[in-house]
């Protein structure tokens, strides 16, 4: 009897040590090491791998993980319409994605689209937007966030949009970036100490 439970219990550790392996890091593949213990994926190529679609449990859609304001409160919704019916165009500019340069969308249509949750969703020329990543002309401001106007917080996100600080959005994207890959070595380190320290105690136990 005291054996079975002594296999049981190096079974569950055993597991344990798998299992927290592949959790406290994003992705497995990512902590990928060669033989001078550097790691094999590049920093873009980490990046990528973490940024992938997600898909989406209730429907199968991918999930951009960029996603910020795609859905948001009925009352905040109504009000980003009636501002976007009386532009003519909008600036979508995705810093977090990589993009140093806003691209202009002339608006035709503004509506609102059934969300998640009790949300709803805004659209432009029938295709949902994320409000995060959207810059209109606004009272004195001049492509100004359109999620800043409505009161709604972002991250990595400017609050207004200005072409000829392409330079300036290149570098914040550096930094982005650089915070990125730093979070990814950091669980990388937590993931390889967990299984260790798993390790340990399976080895205690056997003796």
């Amino acid at each position: 009897m005291g054996c079975k439970l002594q296999q049981t219990i190096v079974g569950l550790i055993c597991f344990l040590s798998l299992y927290s392996s592949f959790t406290l890091a994003e992705n497995i593949n990512l902590c990928l090491l060669d033989e001078d213990g550097q790691y094999l994926l590049s920093d873009d190529e980490m990046i990528e791998l973490t940024v992938a679609p997600e898909e989406d449990e209730e429907d199968g859609n991918n999930v951009d993980p960029h996603s910020q304001v795609v859905e948001l409160p009925l009352e905040d919704a109504v009000k980003a319409v009636s501002i976007l019916k009386t532009k003519k165009e909008l600036i979508y500019f995705c810093l977090p994605c990589g993009e140093s340069i806003g691209e202009n969308i002339e608006i035709q249509s503004a509506d609102l689209e059934a969300g998640s949750n009790e949300k709803v969703k805004v659209s432009i020329n029938g295709k949902p937007i994320d409000l995060a990543y959207a810059y209109i002309n606004y009272r004195k401001y001049e492509n100004k966030n359109v999620a800043s106007i409505l009161g709604i917080k972002t991250n990595n996100v400017p609050t207004e949009y200005d072409q000829n600080h392409e330079h300036i959005y290149s570098r914040w994207i550096k930094k982005i970036k650089s915070r990125t890959v730093r979070k990814i070595k950091d669980n990388c380190e937590k993931s390889e100490k967990a299984a260790l320290i798993q390790k340990y105690r399976t080895k205690s136990v056997l003796e």
